[in-house]
């Protein structure tokens, strides 16, 4: 009986810990990723900018709905497990912005910025920016210290190279 206490206690002491350290992490993150293709930035745009697509070429997309093309596309997506995000593209160069209900009530929100750079080898470099804010000290706790910030970004961009044939 004193082990199931000392257990219990144990257990309690660490989801306090991790409730903890989620409190005192900042809410707002910035995360990047980085990679070349040997596409140019118009076939790289083309396909972002096909947002019925992604659930094509995306592993982390299920349904895409664009909801208007002009004068911003707006889109609404959701994942395999039904978790869903609103997302629009910005004027000028490739802006996502997104505000995401995974974890409900509009407690994850922010945008991604893509940035196209064509290189002299005749290739592009696309750098993919994430700025957020993440409300739920659990959900902070598990981005900075279980999947860290940019995992999803690299998903993304790997997933890109597969659909552009690298």
């Amino acid at each position: 009986m004193k082990y199931l206490v000392r257990l219990a206690a144990g257990l309690i002491g660490l989801a306090g810990l991790i409730l903890l350290s989620g409190y005192l992490l900042p809410a707002r993150h910035e995360a990047a990723a980085v990679v070349s293709v040997q596409a140019t930035p118009e076939a790289i745009w083309a396909v972002l900018t096909s947002v019925e697509n992604y659930p094509r070429w995306r592993s982390d997309i299920a349904i895409t709905e664009v909801i208007r093309s002009k004068p911003v596309q707006q889109w609404r997506q959701s994942d395999a497990r039904g978790r869903e995000a609103m997302h629009c593209e910005g004027a000028g160069r490739p802006v996502e912005k997104w505000v995401d209900s995974l974890i409900g009530d509009g407690r994850l929100g922010g945008k991604r910025i893509w940035l196209l750079v064509p290189e002299p080898t005749g290739g592009t470099r696309i750098a993919l920016t994430e700025i957020a804010d993440i409300r739920d000290p659990l959900a902070r706790f598990q981005a900075r210290f279980v999947n860290g910030y940019a995992k999803d970004l690299r998903q993304v961009l790997q997933d890109l190279r597969k659909r552009l044939g690298e």
